[in-house]
């Protein structure tokens, strides 16, 4: 996304921030949320409140493809531990990554708000550090920013302002939390 920025492909890119590579880029942070393990009801920390980052280095994970924001930043997390995430496999679907944890044995490190519609699984919060991704605009700190940009990113920003998380999992098409 980068790349489209710097080449002019794109006017902006919402994505889970990671400190750009190049300076030619800006981020407008849009919002901040946990992320937990998730695991299933066959998984040795199913009913576990709470784990720290070191007690995951042997821990099998399904995550997101190298290189993706997502992964660098559990990666550099894990990484500021001195330890490494145990990689079993990559998907680059949330749903199929789900699905997957739901029927094994394996964990995903995830936002916790993808388990609103994932009845199945169980949230167990990270700690020793909190783990936590930031969601941004990106745009290219140069270049023109056109009227339907801004007012695409204005529309993304009051989506997830606080109190309209609701609204932005509708917007997505997902459903309410459970006894919502």
């Amino acid at each position: 996304m980068e790349l489209g920025l710097i080449d002019g492909a794109l006017n902006l890119a919402i994505t889970t921030y990671v400190p750009p590579a190049s300076d030619k880029i800006v981020a407008d942070e849009i919002f901040t949320e946990p992320l937990v393990l998730a695991v299933g009801a066959q998984h040795r920390l199913h009913g576990r409140a709470r784990v720290g980052l070191a007690e995951l280095a042997g821990v099998p994970l399904v995550l997101r493809a190298a290189n993706t924001p997502s992964r660098l930043l559990i990666e550099r997390c894990f990484a500021a531990r001195g330890i490494a995430p145990n990689v079993a496999m990559e998907m680059s679907s949330g749903e199929a990554t789900l699905a997957t944890v739901r029927c094994s044995e394996l964990a995903t490190i995830c936002a916790a708000r993808a388990l609103d519609s994932a009845p199945a699984l169980a949230a167990v919060r990270i700690n020793e550090p909190a783990l936590k991704r930031t969601g941004a605009i990106l745009w290219h700190r140069e270049r023109y920013r056109s009227a339907a940009a801004c007012i695409l990113a204005q529309m993304v920003t009051r989506a997830y302002a606080p109190g309209n998380r609701a609204a932005a999992r509708r917007a997505a098409g997902a459903p309410p939390p459970a006894g919502v």
